[in-house]
């Protein structure tokens, strides 16, 4: 009987869904990753309880902006929700040009944002928080405006840019934050 539980709980472990962390950052269209050209760029979080809705969110967006801003990048830096994502992604015309099998929390966010020299928009997409930002890859995982290395990224965004940021309580603290530091325009929602 003890040989029997052993193996049925061994089975549920292997069949249970994995906690996989991972993160990539995709192209919308047929042209490679440019880090020197105009970008929108959209930064979605895991939505734990939401479901796929932060990157269904961002994904929408996108297509706003391909159809109004034909000849620039749009750029999606965000995470494998389930195992049929990456395929779902690809259908839809996404490149995914950089994959990695780390936590996207801030120091991960801002040293793949930093490779972008032209920002005309950033978009975060997910759970906020008033003081601690937002929810990027899972409980705990967030993108957190007071982590010095956010300073990092002031000179990447283009004079006409503006950052979005889709979740609640964003107006608050964070948006204000972000834009004494970036020095550019910053929405939240209250």
């Amino acid at each position: 009987m003890t040989r029997l539980l052993l193996k049925l709980a061994t089975l549920c472990l292997l069949l249970a869904p994995q906690a996989s962390h991972a993160y990539f950052i995709a192209t919308l269209g047929s042209s490679p990753l440019d880090p020197t050209k105009t970008s929108r760029i959209l930064l979605s979080g895991r939505g734990t309880d939401l479901g796929i809705q932060p990157q269904r969110s961002a994904l929408g967006r996108a297509l706003l902006y391909q159809r109004n801003f034909p000849g620039q990048q749009i750029v999606l830096i965000s995470v494998f929700e389930d195992a049929g994502n990456e395929a779902a992604l690809k259908r839809a015309g996404w490149i995914i040009g950089n994959k990695n099998s780390t936590n996207l929390e801030t120091v991960a966010a801002v040293t793949e944002l930093k490779r972008f020299t032209k920002i005309r928009s950033l978009e975060l997409f997910g759970h906020n928080s008033p003081s601690i930002g937002t929810q990027t890859d899972g409980k705990g995982m967030r993108f957190d405006p007071s982590n010095p290395i956010v300073n990092h990224l002031a000179g990447n965004f283009d004079n006409r840019s503006f950052v979005m940021i889709h979740g609640c309580n964003s107006g608050w603290i964070l948006a204000q934050s972000l834009s004494k530091i970036w020095k550019t325009a910053v929405a939240g929602s209250f």
